[in-house]
C-alpha cells in the first residue's frame, strides 16, 4: 500500500489522497493511515470486520469447501463468482481465462491464505483508532451494525469521530435474494440512540434525500464527535450488482451437495 500511495502522490504531484477500504482492505487502509496521517486526506471504510464475525479461528464453511473442492478450485471458483457477472463470463471466456491464468500462477501457498483468514477473524485495531486524524466515513448495513455497533464505544473512548451511515433496509437484503425467509428479518433498533448508550456522539434518523445531505454536511462540519446516521431505506431498493451476485450465490447453493 505504501509503495502504491507514494507512486500516485508523485505521479499526480499531490501531497495527500483519499483512501477507500472495503472488506479486508478496511484493516489495511486503517492501519496504513495510523502510520501515515500526513499522506491521507480522507478515509472511507466499508464492510469492516471479520467475514464471519461470530466465528473465532478458521470459518467452518470456508474450510469445508476447501477440503471438498481443493484449494485451487476453491480460489478459482470464488474469484470468478465475485469478480464478474454470469453474462460477462459467458460473453468473454477468453478474457476470464487470461486473467485466471495470471491469478492462479501467482496463487499464494495455502498456509499463507489460512494465516490471512486467522488474522481477519481475530484482528482488532480499536486501540489504534486514536491515531487516525482524517475524517472517516463508515458505511454499514443494519444487520451488520447489530453485530458490531457497540465498537462505537471504542471510538468515544479514544476520541475518534467517524461518520457512521447505517443503511437501514430492515434486514438482510442480500440474503433475501439468495434465499427468502423470515430468518432475514431482524428486530428494529433505534440506531441513532446508540450514542446515548455509549456516552458520546450525535445520532440522527433520516428519511429523505434532503435530510441526508444536510446531516452529512453538518457531520463534516463537526469533527469533534461521532455521528450516527440511521438512514431508512425501502427494503426492496437493491442495486443491480448486488442482485446479480446474490442470485448467482443462490443458484450455486441450490446445486451444492447437502
Amino acid at each position: 500500500v505504501g509503495a502504491a500511495v507514494d507512486y500516485i502522490l508523485k505521479r499526480r504531484g499531490i501531497s495527500k489522497l483519499n483512501l477507500l477500504g472495503w472488506s479486508w482492505g478496511t484493516v489495511t487502509m486503517a492501519w496504513y493511515t495510523t502510520q501515515n496521517n500526513a499522506k491521507v486526506h480522507k478515509l472511507v471504510l466499508a464492510s469492516t470486520g471479520a467475514h464471519y464475525p461470530q466465528t473465532k479461528g478458521l470459518p467452518l464453511k470456508i474450510m469445508k469447501e476447501m477440503i471438498e473442492w481443493g484449494y485451487e478450485k476453491y480460489e478459482r471458483d470464488h474469484t470468478i463468482l465475485v469478480g464478474w457477472t454470469d453474462d460477462y463470463v459467458k460473453a468473454h471466456p477468453e478474457k476470464i481465462e487470461a486473467y485466471m491464468k495470471v491469478r492462479m500462477t501467482n496463487l499464494c501457498p495455502v498456509e499463507f491464505y489460512l494465516r490471512h483468514l486467522i488474522a481477519r477473524q481475530s484482528h482488532d485495531t480499536s486501540a489504534r483508532l486514536k491515531d487516525i486524524k482524517q475524517p472517516t466515513l463508515i458505511l454499514v448495513g443494519d444487520g451488520a451494525f447489530q453485530m458490531t455497533g457497540t465498537e462505537l464505544s471504542s471510538c468515544v473512548r479514544y476520541r475518534q469521530a467517524p461518520i457512521v451511515i447505517i443503511l437501514n433496509n430492515h434486514g438482510y437484503s442480500t440474503e433475501r435474494e439468495i434465499l427468502e425467509g423470515p430468518f432475514n428479518d431482524i428486530h428494529e433498533w433505534q440506531y441513532e440512540r446508540i450514542c446515548d448508550l455509549v456516552g458520546g456522539g450525535a445520532g440522527s434518523r433520516i428519511t429523505t434525500q434532503q435530510d441526508f445531505e444536510q446531516r452529512v454536511a453538518a457531520a463534516l462540519a463537526d469533527p469533534a464527535q461521532v455521528h450516527v446516521l440511521n438512514v431508512l431505506l425501502n427494503p426492496a431498493d437493491r442495486s443491480p450488482g448486488m442482485v446479480r451476485l446474490a442470485r448467482r450465490l443462490g443458484k450455486k447453493l441450490s446445486t451444492d451437495k447437502p
